[in-house]
């Protein structure tokens, strides 16, 4: 879905990008879990479910401080939100016009439903946090 939204134009901010790591771990993982689960190994694949509960749930906290940022609540990173603080080099402006503009963390380029990106991802990290915790205290 990020590459869907990317290829409309909206551009991710460093937030949005360290938010996506949860779900690159958590997709082999999951994977991962369900083979070994598969070969009866439960107590590994119990312990992979507690793993990925508890990297979606750390997920959740910085989707919500994500969130934060972006209502202002709290200030941001500086490399990707506030004023700035450093005096300007004119020549570094002039070098970095070519260069990839920053993306702000404390906008909203889109919502859906009310919601930010970030938003929806405190929701989906904390139900896959939640889904993750459930399985991992099922019995054998």
């Amino acid at each position: 879905m990020a590459r869907t939204f990317q290829g409309l134009g909206f551009r991710p901010c460093e937030l949005c990008f360290l938010e996506r790591y949860a779900f690159y771990f958590g997709a082999p993982v999951a994977a991962l879990t369900a083979w070994l689960a598969n070969r009866s190994a439960h107590g590994a694949a119990q312990a992979l479910l507690v793993l990925i509960a508890l990297v979606f749930l750390a997920n959740s906290g910085l989707a919500f401080y994500h969130v934060g940022v972006e209502q202002h609540w709290w200030a941001g990173p500086s490399t990707c939100a506030g004023a700035l603080i450093a005096p300007v080099n004119v020549n570094d402006v002039a070098n970095g016009v070519n260069l990839e503009p920053v993306v702000r963390c404390d906008g909203v380029p889109l919502r859906i439903i009310g919601l930010s990106l970030a938003g929806w991802d405190v929701v989906v990290s904390a139900a896959m946090a939640i889904y993750a915790g459930l399985g991992a205290s099922l019995p054998k």
